[in-house]
């Protein structure tokens, strides 16, 4: 993270987890029967704007403790290698049989553009330690992120989301600047 201002920060994060879906859990899906589970590597470049500064003081003899709601937004690359399984549905209608068949020969990238979207909480109660709360949720320019397009939705991209907590720690700096040391005597000697 770099802080441009009190207000406005730039971040690049990785983030690791596991995708899963299952028609089991929603009414007007079940008949399907589908499931998929994927693990997920994000890559995202982000900028946060903070509703109310987060002082960033130069001399740690002047911090006070800051509080701050945010938001952010941005853009990043998902990778995923979904295990989709079609294989059982309780009621076989036509659409979703020719739909399974066609995206289980489909041949799709594992890379996905997204863009990263949210909010969270920041409260900095030390000079060099910042808590985050935080809610994202991800838009994606593919339908296969989870290997499941025709058989569901195809007009329809997918998404997910991200719920954390962040601990932070802020290295000092050396202010800068040069240092000056006193001469002491010289001598020089010129042939």
């Amino acid at each position: 993270r770099y802080n441009l201002s009190d207000y406005i920060a730039l971040r690049a994060s990785f983030l690791h987890g596991q995708l899963s879906g299952r028609d089991s859990h929603y009414a007007d899906r079940a008949f399907r029967n589908f499931s998929t589970s994927s693990p997920v590597n994000e890559l995202t470049l982000q900028a946060e704007w903070h509703v109310w500064p987060l002082i960033q003081p130069r001399i740690a003899h002047f911090f006070k403790p800051s509080f701050s709601p945010f938001l952010f937004v941005g853009l990043g690359i998902a990778i995923t290698n979904p295990r989709p399984d079609m294989e059982n549905m309780l009621v076989e209608k036509p659409e979703f049989v020719k739909g399974a068949e066609i995206d289980r020969n489909a041949a799709f990238s594992p890379f996905h553009g997204t863009i990263p979207f949210g909010a969270g909480l920041k409260y900095r109660p030390h000079y060099q330690w910042t808590f985050t709360l935080e809610a994202g949720f991800r838009l994606t320019f593919s339908d296969y992120l989870d290997g499941i397009s025709f058989a569901a939705n195809p007009g329809k991209s997918d998404r997910y989301q991200f719920w954390g907590a962040t601990v932070a720690y802020r290295f000092r700096r050396q202010p800068l600047g040069f240092r000056m040391r006193r001469a002491t005597k010289c001598k020089v000697w010129l042939d």
